[in-house]
């Protein structure tokens, strides 16, 4: 089964064809055609969203402010040190320099 043709760019948990994908994905279901999958994978590499810096500026304030709040309800150290995790992951999946103010 080929990946969902809707959400192409993140999976969505109500979606039957994002499930399946993201199963056979994380190699809980095997794929008729294993090699053709593969090959299809190394050939069109996952494309993402931009994500500049004022994008992720704003990504650091909202998640912040997330952590903050009940239920995590973290202390400002520990959302400032989540919210920074987050971005530097996001930055590593698009082969980004991770920003000055981030290290």
């Amino acid at each position: 089964m080929p990946g969902c043709k809707i959400h192409v760019d993140f999976f969505d948990e109500d979606c039957p064809d994002c499930k399946y994908e993201y199963a056979e994905l994380k190699g809980h279901i095997l794929s008729r055609n294993n090699n053709y999958t593969n090959q299809k994978n190394l050939d069109n590499p996952k494309k993402y969203k931009e994500f500049s810096e004022e994008r992720a500026k704003r990504l650091y304030e909202e998640l912040l402010i997330q952590f903050l709040n009940p239920p995590d309800s973290l202390t400002e150290v520990e959302a400032a040190r989540k919210a920074c995790s987050i971005i530097k992951k996001q930055c590593l999946i698009r082969d980004i320099t991770i920003w000055e103010w981030l290290k």
